[in-house]
């Protein structure tokens, strides 16, 4: 987790707000493919709501870690995942944001 600095979601006013907003604009939803792409692109924030308010962001080198221990083969897409689809019990549904500093976000929820 980053340091001392915490996020949400406001989605009421659809943005991702820390001690500033950092984004303004969700994209879309992600599919598995997406995400392996963003993620194998590289310049990207990588924020996961664990079921509470707060979103964790995974850092630097711990991206493609979390990537390929947490992620492949566990995203989720539309209304009709569940978690008995996977292998784990879990998996995360993925959106893509626009930070205001024009870096890609990819915003993660973990079902369970």
């Amino acid at each position: 987790m980053s340091g001392s600095q915490s996020y949400i979601i406001n989605r009421d006013r659809r943005e991702i707000v820390g001690s500033e907003v950092i984004s303004r604009q969700y994209v879309r939803d992600l599919t598995e493919e997406d995400v392996e792409e963003l993620v194998s692109v590289g310049d990207i924030r990588v924020f996961v709501n664990w079921g509470r308010d707060a979103l964790e962001e995974i850092e630097g080198d711990r991206v493609r870690v979390f990537w390929e221990r947490e992620l492949m083969g566990h995203v989720g897409v539309g209304e009709d995942a569940h978690v008995s689809d996977f292998e784990r019990g879990c998996f995360f549904f993925a959106e893509y944001w626009k930070g205001e500093d024009e870096r890609n976000l990819l915003v993660l929820y973990y079902h369970h």
